[in-house]
């Protein structure tokens, strides 16, 4: 009997590996009464997972944050029209579980959208800043929330100041001023972007070797700079905020800016 039981569990685990896309709609039918409405602002595991499906099902074609703002609401939209359900850009147990099932829609045409780049040359006069990596344990020590701090882009040697706002595994940052924002979109190409790039962090007057993340997400806490939420600064091995994952982009970035 018990080898029977054993037999039937190992089926339904390895059926649950092949299916992987059913184990949410599943866990979310079970508790339909408890069912949290992901919409702009959410984030977390749930939201990560979502934009990952969506992704694979040819509606969200940027990398996977965790956080729900307006290119995520996009997205959903799209799914929703569709599938030709309620279409409100938020994701209730309906849009979940379709989603998350075998029936879901793709696109009938998904073109991808360009990736864009900041110029590689440099655009200022003098001699080329680099820095030294640092673990993010003793960054996050030297990077203290409510402080400002020079970021210096490796290719074009652009500055601007950041305010650190927060940030798990890594830095969370908004721009100091919209001159400040000017010269970031500056660094991406006109445009914030999500590009990664490789920049230099001044810490209480070291310099340190870092990767910047283009795109602003979540809230801002400055509302005169321009930035729509904060931008990301990874230091040696950061996390990739509450996942505990490192990037092996980040990683490459940070090598550059040290010079190596």
């Amino acid at each position: 009997m018990r080898r029977l039981k054993r037999a039937a569990f190992l089926l339904c685990f390895a059926a649950a590996l092949l299916c992987p896309a059913l184990l949410p709609a599943t866990a979310t039918t079970a508790a339909a009464d408890s069912f949290e409405l992901l919409v702009v602002g959410s984030e977390g595991p749930r939201v990560f997972l979502l934009q990952k499906r969506l992704e694979d099902l040819g509606f969200y074609t940027f990398r996977a944050t965790g956080v729900y703002g307006a290119i995520t609401r996009n997205a959903v939209v799209a799914f929703q029209k569709a599938n030709d359900i309620i279409v409100d850009g938020t994701v209730g147990e309906e849009t979940y579980n379709l989603i998350f099932g075998n029936g879901a829609r793709r696109p009938s045409a998904s073109s991808k959208l360009a990736q864009a780049q900041g110029p590689k040359e440099q655009l200022t006069d003098g001699e080329r800043v680099t820095g030294h990596p640092l673990a993010w344990e003793q960054a996050e020590d030297a990077m203290r929330i409510g402080q400002t701090y020079t970021v210096t882009d490796y290719y074009t040697q652009i500055s601007f100041s950041v305010k650190r706002t927060g940030g798990n595994g890594h830095a969370d940052v908004e721009c100091a001023s919209a001159a400040d924002f000017a010269r970031f979109r500056t660094v991406f190409g006109g445009a914030v972007s999500w590009e990664k790039r490789p920049v230099v962090v001044t810490l209480g007057g070291a310099r340190v070797a870092a990767s910047l993340f283009g795109m602003p997400h979540g809230y801002r806490t400055i509302s005169t700079s321009g930035m729509s939420g904060h931008a990301c600064i990874y230091f040696t091995d950061s996390a990739l905020g509450e996942y505990s994952l490192t990037d092996a982009e980040h990683e490459e970035m940070i090598r550059i800016a040290s010079g190596s």
